[in-house]
């Protein structure tokens, strides 16, 4: 793996040899990997870990504990930085480096991925592969390695946070602790806004600032040390190359996705109870069906694996050619039995022969009706009358026939 510093965005950039174990500065990324490619004769792809500008980290310390961060998930932390970020939160890559417990609340530290893509699209169009993305402070060393590594000078006996501070042509860095480092400005206005800052490591070539610019109780010893490359990029808890690593989603997805399922458990069950239902009266329509079929055809027997319609076809000829005549009878008789006030009570047809139970007035209507009936050209005869029985007080109304009702039956040949 190689190791590439990008100080600042317009900066040369760094390349890390290790025989030397110093960085040589590259004025492109083409050139970069002209270098990179003389390290490692062998390896046909080459894998890298970029340290970028510290400018680009956003760095925010809520008032909240790791169980309620982990509660918000991944949106709800990224809207924490809307206060701190110029461009939109959407597209933010939040990683939350572990904290001692009993110790201050959790910090948050968030990437742009339009950053992330322009750099990445960099490395990939000569041929480097980024597998770690770290904040160009890491490669600062942290105070308990210099507390052995120190030119001169000792600390024991003085309280407060030692730090470590580098400064060349393009940049400058502070480090204070694993996961606690910025890109600033001034050196003098970052201790004024940090006064727990008490011990200043100065990595060289950082000049040695005169102890008048210095906040009082800063003291300041020089170091040999140089920024070098973190031993292992793939496992850093900042390392946002990791782009899906420790990702959740979020609680409304959540939500969403559970009503989701239940509407499609709820479909599929209401479907398997239609189609039970169907099959189960589909069965019963088939027995019934049958029944009927031997009925009306006792010498036969329905065949299940023939269409009702082809099995009926033949039978039913007759009876299709004698339904006009019955209907065209009826609608022909159906003005004069109106015009006498005669009610039909049964009708029966059969073998061409349909009978009609008429309840009338009187028996003259009766008699009167089929002469009429019989004019028309139907062959029409009266049957025996007889009277009906009286209608029940709960079924009588103010028109209801006499007790006396003559009831006789008409039957009509066809």
């Amino acid at each position: 793996m190689i190791h590439i510093w990008l100080p600042t965005q317009h900066a040369p950039l760094r390349l890390w040899q290790p025989t030397t174990q110093t960085w040589q500065h590259a004025d492109n990324w083409q050139e970069l990997a002209t270098l990179a490619s003389l390290q490692h004769t062998k390896s046909k792809t080459l894998q890298a870990c970029l340290y970028f500008p510290s400018v680009h980290l956003l760095k925010l310390q809520p008032n909240l504990s790791a169980s309620q961060l982990k509660a918000l998930g991944e949106m709800g932390r990224r809207y924490l930085f809307e206060e701190i970020s110029i461009g939109a939160v959407d597209d933010l890559q939040v990683k939350i480096p572990p904290t001692p417990q009993g110790s201050e609340p959790p910090t948050l530290f968030g990437l742009h991925a339009t950053a992330q893509s322009q750099w990445l699209q960099a490395a990939a169009l000569v041929g480097i592969e980024i597998v770690g993305l770290l904040p160009d402070f890491s490669l600062l060393p942290i105070s308990p390695i210099l507390a052995n590594a120190t030119d001169s000078g000792s600390f024991e006996g003085f309280e407060g946070i030692a730090a470590v501070y580098y400064e060349d042509a393009h940049t400058a860095l502070l480090r204070w602790a694993d996961y606690q480092g910025l890109a600033i400005t001034t050196l003098m206005l970052a201790l004024t806004k940090m006064p727990q800052i008490h011990n200043l490591h100065l990595i060289t070539p950082t000049t040695v600032p005169s102890p008048d610019n210095l906040p009082n109780g800063v003291n300041i010893v020089q170091t040999s040390l140089a920024p070098t490359p973190v031993s292992d990029v793939t496992r850093h808890d900042l390392n946002f190359a990791q782009t899906h690593q420790g990702t959740t989603v979020p609680a409304y997805a959540k939500i969403i996705m559970s009503l989701l399922f239940f509407a499609l458990l709820t479909t599929f069950i209401a479907d398997g109870l239609r189609w039970f239902y169907y099959d189960h009266a589909q069965k019963q329509a088939q027995i019934l069906l049958s029944q009927q079929y031997n009925q009306w055809f006792p010498n036969e027997k329905l065949n299940t694996k023939l269409s009702l319609q082809r099995q009926l076809a033949d039978k039913l000829v007759t009876q299709t050619d004698v339904q006009p005549s019955v209907l065209s009878t009826l609608a022909t008789i159906q003005p004069i039995l109106q015009q006498y006030q005669l009610t039909a009570r049964q009708l029966n047809f059969q073998n061409n022969h349909l009978q009609l139970q008429l309840i009338g007035n009187d028996t003259h209507k009766l008699n009167q009706a089929v002469a009429d009936i019989s004019q028309k050209g139907i062959k029409a005869k009266l049957g025996q009358i007889n009277n009906a029985a009286p209608a029940s007080a709960a079924t009588a109304s103010e028109t209801a026939p006499p007790a006396t009702t003559p009831l006789a039956m008409i039957e009509i040949d066809l």
